[in-house]
C-alpha cells in the first residue's frame, strides 16, 4: 500500500552459524514516514512454511524491528566506555582475502543490560564500529521507551 517495497535500497546479510541453528541479521532500511510504526507489530516469532519434494518444512524466524534514529537522537544518549565490551573478529563471507585476513567484524556488548550488536557490513573496522555503536544506541533507546510505557501502564 505504501509503495515502500519499491524504494528499499539494500539488504545486508550477516549470517553466522551458532551451534546447530543458524542466526541471521538482516538490515533493511525502510524509507518514508511512520515506517517504524507500521513495522513494529512485526516483532516476534514468524512461522515460515515451504513445500520441498512434496514435504512440508517449517522454519521459525525471530523478527526484531529497531528504528533508524536521526543523528541528534543518537548523540544525545551518552554511554560510559567502561560499560562497553568490544570484540573484533574476521567477518567471513564475500570479500576475498580482506575478510579472511583482517578482523573487520565488530561486536559490542553493553554489559549492564546484556544487549549485543554486531556489524560486518563494511570492509573497514572503523566504519563497522561506528555502525554497531549507532545500532546499540538505537536498541537501548527503544528499551528505555518500552520501560517508560510499562511504567505508565503499571500506574493505571
Amino acid at each position: 500500500r505504501t509503495g515502500a517495497h519499491d524504494k528499499t535500497k539494500e539488504t545486508t546479510d550477516c549470517c553466522e552459524a551458532i551451534s546447530s541453528s543458524r542466526s541471521c541479521c538482516y538490515g533493511c532500511p525502510w524509507p518514508g514516514e511512520y515506517a517504524f510504526g507500521m513495522l513494529q507489530r512485526e516483532t516476534g516469532t514468524h512461522r515460515l512454511v515451504r513445500i520441498w519434494n512434496g514435504k512440508r518444512q517449517t522454519t521459525f524466524a525471530g523478527v526484531e524491528v529497531v528504528p533508524l534514529l536521526p543523528d541528534d537522537a543518537v548523540t544525545s544518549l551518552e554511554l560510559d566506555p567502561k560499560d562497553l565490551q568490544w570484540d573484533f573478529f574476521r567477518s567471513g563471507g564475500k570479500g576475498g582475502q580482506n575478510v579472511n585476513k583482517v578482523e573487520t567484524g565488530v561486536r559490542v556488548t553493553h554489559t549492564p543490560t546484556g544487549v549485543v550488536m554486531k556489524c560486518t557490513e563494511e570492509r573497514s573496522q572503523l566504519l563497522n564500529k561506528g555502525k554497531a555503536l549507532v545500532k546499540l544506541k538505537a536498541k537501548l533507546l527503544l528499551i528505555q521507551e518500552q520501560q517508560k510505557v510499562e511504567e505508565l501502564q503499571s500506574i493505571r
